[in-house]
């Protein structure tokens, strides 16, 4: 996705040749299949279904988190043109702004799936926010054909877009083996939805604060993220950890002082609430 974005330096968007050199290079993808020789659909063993409901059900906190990712993914890519466009960038600069948060995506997202494996994806997740926004507020002091700009832009990327697997991984600690196919299905289904609506919400941000729009429709996309998570984190408390620091990957220790302050800090709230409500309740009682 990075690549075809940068493709953009030999194209005009006022004509179909781009669109249509996208549609050739979208259609060779079925050539490895077409020529293979066992190209049948494997069988699936032992496969339950598993309804939307029941999914929110069973891990709420994966099937919300898909839903508010795909928002926050949606505003982003489907702003970020638009708003290089009104800053007068050129073709191939607009280009390399989309591309940077492609490609941020994908190299940060290993290392932070692997440090989800080892610390509670929760709070990877929502130290993955607070960096998306800190980066974006940062952002508002720069302008857009910045090459600072583009930095951000990578980093964005790079903290944003691993919220989707840290999401699907979640999920799947909860699911069985038989339902992780059906599970897998209505997640890209939550996220489509949520990517659906999120220039819709986005685009808002843009008409009304103008240049600075994008930056701040980033910051408040994510926000949804972290408040949702936030709260699953106070709602069902589980140990940030489970291994012993000898058996935490380097990635997990990267994340290890930041995420014990965000524990230290989310739990805290929540025991508080908690005593309050004992409290009240003896209170009653007597």
């Amino acid at each position: 996705m990075g690549h075809g974005a940068i493709t953009c330096f030999n194209f005009d968007a006022r004509n179909i040749s781009g669109f249509a050199f996208a549609a050739i290079v979208a259609s060779l993808a079925v050539i490895p299949i077409s020529i293979s020789e066992q190209a049948a659909t494997p069988e699936i063993e032992n496969h339950l279904h598993l309804s939307l409901r029941e999914l929110a059900k069973i891990v709420p906190t994966g099937a919300g988190t898909i839903l508010l990712v795909g928002l926050a993914h949606g505003g982003v890519l489907g702003m970020a043109v638009i708003h290089a466009t009104r800053d007068g960038l050129s073709i191939g600069r607009i280009g390399i702004l989309v591309a940077v948060l492609q490609l941020g995506g994908m190299a940060l997202t290993w290392p932070i799936s692997a440090a989800s494996d080892d610390i509670d994806r929760r709070i990877i997740g929502l130290l993955c926010c607070l960096a998306v926004m800190g980066l974006s507020a940062v952002m508002l002091t720069q302008p857009t054909g910045n090459n600072w700009t583009i930095l951000l832009l990578f980093a964005i990327g790079g903290f944003s877009f691993p919220l989707y697997a840290i999401g699907g991984a979640y999920t799947n600690d909860w699911v069985s083996p038989e339902q992780m196919g059906a599970a897998a299905s209505q997640l890209v289904t939550l996220y489509g939805l949520g990517a659906m609506i999120g220039p819709l919400v986005a685009a808002p941000f843009l008409d009304i604060i103008g240049t600075q729009g994008f930056a701040w429709s980033i910051i408040s996309l994510h926000a949804l993220v972290l408040l949702f998570l936030i709260y699953r984190i106070r709602a069902w408390h589980a140990p940030m950890t489970t291994k012993h620091w000898d058996d935490v990957s380097f990635h997990g220790r990267a994340f290890f002082i930041p995420a014990t302050i965000v524990s230290l800090g989310v739990n805290r709230r929540g025991q508080s609430e908690r005593q309050r409500r004992q409290i009240v309740e003896q209170q009653q009682q007597q």
